[in-house]
Formats: structure tokens, sequence, C-alpha cells
């Protein structure tokens, strides 16, 4: 479940990928919005460096305003990082 807009949307998502402390990615299987997400773990000294790739976008009537969404959507994501 996931709030963007002001609304509530509610997806399941699919493991397609898991190896532990180095990789895991995941599909979307319902909802409005089709997506993968793929991460991978580096350890970097005492820490670790996560990188995560989206890949995806609006479908059915949200595709009428897609480069709007896209961008509130990076802005939505890149939000808990600036903490």
């Amino acid at each position: 479940m996931t709030h963007f807009l002001g609304r509530r949307f509610e997806s399941q998502f699919e493991v397609t990928e898991f190896e532990a402390n180095h990789r895991f990615s995941f599909k979307s299987t319902s909802g409005p919005f089709p997506i993968e997400t793929f991460e991978t773990f580096e350890p970097t000294g005492s820490a670790t460096r996560v990188t995560q790739i989206l890949r995806g976008g609006p479908g059915g009537f949200f595709n009428v305003a897609r480069a709007v969404l896209l961008r509130l959507g990076q802005q939505q994501l890149d939000r808990p990082l600036e903490t």
C-alpha cells in the first residue's frame, strides 16, 4: 500500500530475485502502476551502498498525465533519502 497524490493505492508484488546480502528484485502483479524494482547491496567499509532501480510507469487513466506523475513520483521517492 502506498499514498500518491493524496490517494491510497494497493498493489501486490512478486519477488523475482533474491540473493541474501547482495540482490533483491520484485515486480507488481496488480495495481494501477506496473513497476519492477531492482536493489543491490554492496559493502563499502563500515557502511552498505544500496542501489535501487525502478522500471515502470503509469497505466490506464494515469498514462494521460505521465510526465507530471513521473516527476511527482521521483520527488516522493527522493524524500526519504534526504535525511
